[in-house]
């Protein structure tokens, strides 16, 4: 696995970020941003909230 120079991120992580990205984007549309939790954009994306330093900056957006 080779990070890309961009972001730091393997073709998967890219792929994951994207997709929580669009997911986040649908939610907030539909519900409004007090209406979307952390835990529902997770389970959309289907990723899980894991410690990891990958993932580490989801949180914030909250």
């Amino acid at each position: 696995m080779t990070a890309t120079r961009s972001t730091g991120l393997t073709a998967r992580g890219a792929r994951t970020r994207e997709r929580i990205i669009e997911v986040t984007a649908t939610l907030v549309f539909r519900q409004g941003a007090a209406g979307t939790s952390l835990d529902e954009v997770m389970a959309e994306a289907a990723v899980s909230k894991s410690p990891s330093p990958n993932t580490a900056h989801l949180g914030q957006i909250w």
